[in-house]
């Protein structure tokens, strides 16, 4: 794509998305999605993946190595020539960094090798409560208090919210623009890993109550 009408209409073709990404139904799936996407020039759409492939990989960090997480980083923040994708990504790394830290300093464990915005900054920070970032993350004592009290689902709601909030702010200032493109495939990630979550807990807690009403029998039915 390069011009503003070839961007409003993939734009135009792409259903809303929810007001509260905790409360709504997946809006498109992935595949319509990725055809939707499709319309991107060449240049744009080597962006896009780049973006796509580190949103998999961050929303999986089980799944692939610290190593790969920040190549994948690194690669957009030194190869896209959009200062909002850096933006956005520095925002999505900087987040992850301040969880994994809070969790290692829980277990006891020493700060990584610093990385991203605050990375250092937290290494020299360690022993203090919220790492000397609570000015400039109010949310980071709370989400502290949520993981100290291993209520993991709403630390996850406490996290994706402030990012929902972000990002809509951002999406205020761009409608027919590649900007736009780029943070609703953002805001869409965000909805689908919602509704992923929701589903595996749901799960969980049907096989939970499963176990506790058959009893020794429950495993018949693993």
């Amino acid at each position: 794509m390069n011009n503003r009408s070839e961007y409003f209409t993939l734009i135009a073709s792409l259903p809303p998305l929810p007001t509260d990404f905790s409360r709504a139904g997946q809006p498109i799936n992935r595949l319509r999605l990725e055809k939707r996407l499709d319309m991107l020039s060449g240049r744009d759409r080597k962006i896009i993946e780049r973006l796509e492939r580190f949103l998999i990989w961050e929303r999986r960090p089980e799944q692939h190595s610290d190593q790969a997480i920040l190549a994948a980083y690194e690669e957009i923040v030194n190869k896209t020539e959009y200062p909002l994708a850096r933006e956005i990504i520095t925002t999505l790394m900087d987040t992850r960094i301040i969880v994994a830290a809070l969790r290692r300093r829980r277990r006891g464990l020493p700060p990584v090798e610093p990385t991203g915005s605050w990375g250092r900054h937290i290494a020299q920070n360690w022993q203090r409560t919220d790492f000397g970032l609570g000015a400039r993350f109010p949310w980071l004592d709370h989400l502290r208090l949520l993981l100290d009290e291993n209520r993991v689902m709403e630390a996850h709601r406490l996290i994706t919210s402030r990012i929902w909030d972000y990002l809509n702010k951002l999406a205020d200032r761009h409608y027919f623009d590649f900007e736009a493109v780029m943070l609703y495939l953002v805001r869409w990630d965000l909805v689908n890993n919602w509704i992923k979550q929701d589903h595996e807990k749901g799960r969980e807690k049907f096989n939970q109550l499963t176990r506790e009403v058959l009893g020794q029998y429950a495993e018949l039915f693993d």
